[in-house]
Parts: C-alpha cells; structure tokens; sequence
C-alpha cells in the first residue's frame, strides 16, 4: 500500500507540475522510495511534534504522519518548479527554499565532467554523466525533503511572477512605464500559474486519484492558512538547533552522503589526493564533488549517529542528536584536539581547514578522533550485547580505512594512528568471534 501510495501520488505531482523530464522523474522517484526503504524500520511515523507545519496536503492522523506520507509532504510543500540553467559557469545544481525552485546547471556539469574524464570511451561518458546528474539532483532534492517550514503555505519568492516582474522592468527601462503597462495590460496571461496555484492544483488532482481514492486524507484549500511560510532551516542547520557555529558544512557532508548511497555507484575509489612526503593519500570516490575532500568522514559519522538518529538529525530537529553526541565523545575531543570545544565544533573547524589547505596534520587528527569515538561506541556496544554481528563491523571498518588516511605500503599503513586503533579492534573482533563459535 505504502509503495503504490508513493506512486500514485508522484505521477499526480509529474502531472500537475508539468514534469516530462525522465531522468528527473526517476530521480525523484527513487529518492522518495529509497529514503522510504532506508528508514521505515527505524521512523515508521513522525510526531506532529517533531513538524508542526500546518499547510501539508497530507493530513496527520492522531498527531502522527506516516514515514511514506512526512516524505511526500515535505517534497510538495518544498518543491514547486525545476529550472534548468544554460551558463556553463553555474553551480551544478542548487536549491531556493525562497523559491522552492532546483536549479539545475546541465552544460556546467557537462563541461566540468567531460574535462576531468576526456580520454574515455563514449558510452562510458555518457553513463558516467547520467549518475553524476542523478547524484546532484538527488543532493539538492535532499535539502528539499529537510528543510522545515512556519507559517502559511504562500512562498515568498515565486518564479513566474519574478520572470514577469523582470519582463516589466526591461520594457519600463527601455519603453517607458506608460508603455510597459499598456503591453501587460494587452498580453493574456491565463496560462499564468503561480506557486501557489500550483499547490492548490495539486491538492485538486490528488483528491481525485482512482476515483477519489486518498481524497478522506488530503486537506482541502480551504484548510490552507492563507499566510506566507519562513523556512526554519534545513538539516542539522536548523534555526532551533543548538548554538553549534559552521554547521552547514557539516550538513552538506552528511547530504552528499546520503545521496552517494541513494545512487549506490560510489564503492570504488575514482582517485587519489596525496598529502605530505610519507605516501599517505586519501581515496577520492566522488570526483567532481565540491567536498570530494572531506567525504571519507560522512560514512563514520553517520555510523556513530546511527540510521534513526542520523534521520532524526538531519529531517527533524537535531538539538538533541548533538547534545548527545557532543555528551558521548567530550573526552575524546579533549584527548585529541587539547581544547574544551564541544566535538562538532572540533569535527567542524578541522573539516573547514580540511577544505581551505588539505592539510595532513587535520586529516589525521580528525582520522584519529573518529577512530577512537568508533572504538567507544563498539565497546560499549559490545558489553550489553557482545554476540552483535562481528562480519558487518569488520567490514564497515574496512570500508573506513578505505576512505580515512591510507598509504600503499603496509608498514606505514598500520602504523597511523588512526589505523592502529582499527586494527586492534578488529582483532578483537575476530577473537570474540573465535570464542562465540567455541561455545555454540
């Protein structure tokens, strides 16, 4: 049900929104449903509490929205046009809670791409440039689903009238303000459709899906408060978060990772980045990536926040995932940084000199810290409940390897400090596993 649910009323929102673009109907699709798989288990339903939003189509029911419901809510409500940019020298992609607008700068994705992978076979480009578009689509359409909202339903900023606002400008500055009107006043503009119209609209052709089918569950425009909306945020850089300063790079991580699993073409490293004298690189698995840099970190955070606080975090409010967080790991960040700053002040302030010098020393140190806050984790982990299942940790400690400071020879592999700390307890694991097969 919850599967034809989300189908039914994706092909209703493609309709009304005029959306012919298969790339971006797959997109979307995937990117509802996979979010959907990835946290049903662990956030079958959110709290009116958690989101108070008034003006979503889908109506709670005793104070509860479902998972696949909070998901087409919030890409309704946050979601309103796709606009594709011609300039070469535009960002990839961008999202405008003001405007519930993606931008999308095909031609500069294709420009950049085509460079760093010239010597490629044809097909393969072309490939390539289809999971690249998938991937930063599905990073902005991330921002879109977290971002929080008060108030009406009305946007601030509405693409159509501004286009026509601009139209207006040009021909008072070139014709004059008598004659710009008398050209609007003569011009038909019954095809118009403001954002808000569009949402209304929605709300008409949801209501009559399969024969009214899901109409008892929809709000009625009636329903709507006629106001405009202020954004609250979006991810784990919410206005009611804690006073944590520079989260914002920290969300952009934790997107680009999502996304990266969402399309799930990111296993093999596509690079190197080589940091000081000794050999020691990073793997680099999302090339043309703006935080290719720092992204090795976004698979360990998300594992020391967990699948249901990570979606707690980054959809909802993340007050108190970051307490927690910087609760658990204070003395860890003490240890390793010498300073009494909370740990994601620490992670934040090492991820931005990460971005500005790639330096070795704030690779290993932030390398270091989130070694030994695994290694907590897991041992405390291990003492309530030591039969956990040994063969997924090695392997997620494996893959961190793989994406922290490495190097090719061994010797110096083993020996960071970073490394030191995950071999040791992978071989703690493996004799844990030794011992539970003994008594089986």
């Amino acid at each position: 049900m919850s599967l034809e649910k989300i189908n039914d009323f994706l092909n209703c929102y493609f309709d009304t929104l005029e959306i012919d673009d298969e790339i971006i109907i797959t997109c979307i699709k995937n990117g509802i449903i996979n979010r959907y798989n990835k946290y049903k288990d662990y956030f079958p339903t959110i709290s009116v509490n958690d989101d108070s939003f008034k003006n979503y189509i889908i109506k709670s029911n005793n104070g509860y929205y479902q998972l696949e419901d909070f998901l087409l809510n919030r890409l309704f409500q946050s979601l309103r046009y796709i606009t594709f940019k011609n300039d070469e020298n535009a960002q990839f992609c961008e999202f405008s809670e003001k405007s519930r607008t993606i931008y999308i700068a095909e031609n500069a994705i294709k420009k950049v791409t085509l460079f760093a992978i010239s010597n490629w076979p044809d097909e393969s480009k072309e490939l390539f440039l289809k999971i690249l578009l998938l991937t930063v689509f599905d990073h902005e359409l991330g921002h879109a689903l977290k971002s929080q909202f008060d108030g009406g339903y009305k946007v601030r900023l509405d693409n159509s009238k501004r286009l026509l606002d601009i139209l207006h400008a040009k021909l008072k500055n070139t014709m004059g303000e008598d004659k710009a009107n008398e050209i609007f006043s003569s011009m038909d503009l019954s095809g118009y459709i403001s954002a808000d119209d569009i949402y209304k609209k929605l709300i008409s052709n949801l209501t009559k899906i399969s024969n009214s089918k899901y109409s008892s569950m929809l709000l009625s425009t009636d329903e709507l408060i006629d106001n405009y909306s202020y954004s609250i945020g979006s991810g784990i850089d919410k206005q009611n978060s804690t006073s944590e300063r520079s989260l914002t790079l920290i969300d952009e991580l934790l997107q680009e990772t999502e996304s990266m699993e969402n399309i799930n073409c990111y296993d093999i490293p596509q690079s190197k980045l080589k940091l000081g004298n000794n050999g020691n690189y990073i793997n680099v698995f999302y090339l043309v990536s703006g935080y290719r840099f720092i992204l090795g970190y976004g698979k360990i955070l998300t594992s020391l926040f967990g699948i249901k606080d990570t979606f707690q975090a980054t959809y909802l409010d993340p007050s108190p995932i970051l307490e927690k967080f910087n609760k658990q790991y204070q003395s860890v960040a003490q240890e390793v940084f010498q300073n009494d700053l909370s740990p994601f002040t620490n992670i934040s302030n090492n991820l931005h000199k990460i971005i500005s010098s790639h330096s070795e020393c704030n690779y290993l140190q932030l390398d270091l810290f989130f070694a030994k806050c695994y290694r907590q984790m897991i041992m405390q982990k291990l003492s309530v409940e030591p039969n956990l299942y040994i063969e997924t940790l090695l392997n997620e400690i494996a893959s961190f390897q793989m994406r922290l400071t490495t190097n090719d020879d061994e010797s110096i592999r083993n020996s960071l400090p970073h490394n030191a700390i995950f071999n040791n307890l992978k071989s703690h694991l493996l004799q844990l596993s030794k011992s539970n097969n003994k008594t089986k």
